[in-house]
């Protein structure tokens, strides 16, 4: 029996057969009706309650019009099938530049009719997405989204800019929105308050950014001045104004690109912020005017917890290798990347300003200064939490402590001290060097082999469950027999049965599923979505854009209510072979 615990990447090799076991809870619920997913066409009447399926770009942007008709989408799931090209064939650059001519993309949901539903992008990814909004409406690919969710989906080769709130994936979402497991890949540029990586600004009730991240470079060019909820740029979200302290609203999300403002409020991870900030790291440059920090620019409430900045931070007054200006507390945090702060007097490794004290900070509950963050040996200091903190294992001199369940960046250093590895990002342009030319010779020499390399990330779902006993039904006297009973049936928490494989070999890989149930649990059966997965080598693609594939566990059958919660009813083996 394993319990449950938060989803990891696992690395294993060619012909390794792995194992988990599965438990359960025998918990009685109310019966529930499943709807049968449906194509979105041109023709679909939404309704509540339905899942509507999208494969094509046009059926995308269908859905973009839809909403901004005005057309409700509350209680609705959308689910991508497949990955979607906006634009094939066409690479953007960082100046919005093209390789053709781009088709611009209409975001989904506006100020006025906002998105209200789920959009599970089912592991997929968009790419070609083309904004250039000269407005001041929100962008990304959500608009505006209220009481919604956004899920399991990535953007890449993408170029997203606006004169209003701008983020990859939505420009603002409130009212307890949810954004989970999303990457985006897109060039961000924002000429206005409001610019993330993730989303733009992050708003009332409990809205909260969990598992995200950003890789690509993010411009504000808005001079926009002051320590208030109404400035913000940041990696994952430009401004968090929730006023909500018991919750974490960004937590297990990081950043590796550069960040580059002209205004105030400017972090790695959250430019402006009033709300729990927990689990997060920076491994991207980031530079602005004042209030700069490597996780948060300005921290007007709510504590920092669990959290690291590997990226150098550079502005005039307010900058903190990890806040660049707190009203609270900052708990388990290092930084190490280069700090340049104009006014030295407000620069510092960790917080630049912070309330309560500025000698607390340095040796707050496990936060260390520079110079305290590079650890020799094998444990972790005594501060620092191991059910959320590890130790990397290296051959370097030393290394860095790495959250648990979020991918660190490789934290070896050489034997100064110094990082190795760790991401480097987009500098502004120079000007061009002068022309050259030179002859080019060739020899055919005959290649040698190569070694075939197996490496894959598997990220497990919880995989626990929950049976849902059926009943016989209402008892009629005048008949003697039941009638309006119902079967048993399975659940599970959303993503909980699925099973993520994501190969980073130079050779094509078939994994192969199966399930066997324990020996007092053989009546419980066990199937996949996909029993079997191809996987394309890894050879040309970026690592963020890795061959990937996943399953889902369904089981059927009946469980006696004798059975005890949690109790392990079968295993899933995955094996490996080669293509």
């Amino acid at each position: 029996m394993i319990k449950r615990r938060k989803m990891r990447s696992l690395k294993r090799f060619l012909l390794c057969i792995l194992t988990l076991t599965i438990t359960i809870s025998c918990t009685i619920f109310s019966p529930i009706s499943v709807m049968a997913e449906t194509a979105l066409t041109e023709e679909t009447e939404l309704q509540a309650g339905y899942t509507y399926t999208i494969a094509t770009a046009e059926q995308l942007s269908y859905l973009s019009t839809l909403v901004s008709k005005g057309m409700s989408s509350h209680n609705i799931t959308f689910k991508l099938l497949n990955d979607i090209d906006l634009n094939p064939g066409i690479i953007f650059d960082s100046n919005g530049g093209s390789t053709g001519d781009a088709v611009s993309f209409s975001p989904i949901g506006t100020g006025t009719f906002p998105f209200k539903g789920i959009f599970d992008g089912n592991g997929y990814t968009i790419r070609g997405i083309y904004i250039n909004s000269t407005d001041s409406a929100d962008v990304g690919l959500f608009g505006s989204i209220d009481n919604a969710t956004i899920k399991d989906v990535s953007i890449s080769n993408s170029y997203i800019s606006g004169n209003g709130t701008v983020g990859g994936i939505c420009g603002t979402a409130k009212n307890t929105s949810v954004i989970t497991r999303c990457t985006n890949g897109a060039y961000i540029v924002g000429k206005g308050n409001y610019t993330g990586g993730i989303c733009g600004y992050l708003t009332n009730l409990k809205s909260t950014i969990t598992y995200c991240d950003n890789n690509t470079a993010i411009v504000s060019t808005a001079e926009t001045t002051g320590a208030t909820s109404s400035v913000g740029v940041g990696g994952i979200c430009g401004a968090v104004n929730t006023l909500m302290e018991d919750i974490p609203s960004v937590s297990h999300s990081y950043n590796t690109a550069s960040i580059t403002a002209a205004g105030d409020n400017v972090g790695g991870v959250i430019g402006y912020t009033n709300a729990p900030t927990s689990i997060c790291y920076n491994a991207g440059t980031v530079s602005g005017k004042d209030y700069v920090g490597g996780v948060c620019g300005y921290v007007d409430s709510g504590s920092i917890n669990n959290t690291y900045n590997l990226g150098d931070i550079t502005g005039n007054m307010y900058v903190g290798g990890i806040a660049g200006s707190t009203m609270n507390y900052i708990y388990c945090a290092y930084s190490v990347g280069s700090l340049s702060c104009a006014d030295a007097d407000t620069g510092d490794e960790i917080a630049g300003y912070i309330q309560n004290s500025a000698d607390a900070v340095y040796a707050l509950n496990g936060t260390y200064k520079t110079e305290l963050s590079v650890f020799a040996g094998s444990s972790l200091p005594s501060t620092f939490d191991i059910s959320v903190w590890e130790k990397p294992t290296t051959s370097s001199t030393y290394s860095y402590p790495a959250l648990i369940g979020i991918a660190n960046p490789k934290l070896d250093c050489d034997e100064n001290g110094k990082l190795q590895s760790v991401a480097t990002n987009p500098s502004a342009d120079t000007a061009l060097p002068p022309s050259a030319s030179h002859n080019v010779t060739a020899s055919y020499q005959t290649a040698a082999a190569s070694t075939v390399v197996y490496s894959v990330d598997i990220a497990w779902g919880s995989l626990h469950f929950d049976y849902t006993a059926g009943t016989l039904g209402t008892w009629d006297p005048t008949t003697h027999t039941y009638f309006g009973e119902t079967s048993g049936s399975w659940s599970c928490e959303d993503g909980a049965n699925r099973i993520t494989i994501t190969n980073h070999s130079n050779v094509g890989l078939t994994a192969t599923f199966s399930y066997t149930p324990s020996a007092a649990y053989t009546g419980i059966n066990g199937t996949f979505t996909n029993t079997t997965i191809d996987l394309a080598t890894a050879v040309g693609t970026a690592y963020n854009n890795a061959p990937t594939g996943s399953t889902a566990l369904n089981l059927q059958g009946d469980l006696s209510d004798e059975t005890a919660d949690n109790s392990t009813i079968g295993t899933i083996t995955v094996i490996f072979a080669k293509k």
